[in-house]
């Protein structure tokens, strides 16, 4: 019954810091950094467009019959970007589904939004496995058992927010493979 940990924020390194500040310190030109409110416009504003994901999408590859298992934080309850949650479990001692942090629902997102900014398989089916608590916390007693639930409902690819000092623990590492 081992510990997991994570952090969500950006990595405070002196270097990250310095790349940061630099980017700060840039001149204010269109669609790059504004100096005075900090904000980062990414232009396309899809990062979908980014990756070319409309070329899989117009052969038909759209993420139509696989199943998607996201371990994280949870789900937004009523989220409108999503139309094929299939499952939403929780393994913590919260009892609850809600994503009070926002990581799950924006690593969601990413795989399965189908509104506004899609995500790169929009047409997939979700199985939310919320892992991680409000604090942060997770143990890999409760991964183990959302992988045995993952795999007695044949999920297809599984997404798995992790990090941490236990990332060589064994028995985590075998149901992995598994």
């Amino acid at each position: 019954h081992r510990k997991f940990s994570r952090s969500l924020s950006c990595s405070n390194s002196p270097e990250s810091i310095t790349s940061r500040r630099n980017m700060l310190e840039q001149p204010l030109t269109g669609d790059k950094w504004i100096v005075g409110r900090r904000l980062l416009r990414a232009i396309p504003r899809q990062i979908t467009s980014a990756l070319h994901a409309d070329v899989l999408w117009t052969i038909g590859h759209t993420g139509k019959n696989v199943k998607v298992a996201v371990f994280d934080t949870g789900l937004a309850r009523n989220h409108p970007h999503f139309r094929n949650i299939k499952d939403r479990t929780d393994w913590t001692d919260e009892q609850t589904l809600e994503d009070h942090l926002g990581h799950g629902t924006f690593v969601a997102g990413v795989i399965a939004s189908s509104s506004e900014c899609l995500g790169f398989a929009p047409d997939s089916d979700l199985y939310i496995f919320r892992v991680f608590t409000n604090n942060q916390v997770s143990y890999t007693s409760w991964f183990l058992d959302a992988f045995n639930y993952a795999i007695l409902k044949r999920v297809d690819i599984l997404n798995l927010s992790i990090g941490g000092p236990d990332f060589l623990d064994q028995p985590f590492i075998e149901k992995v493979w598994e």
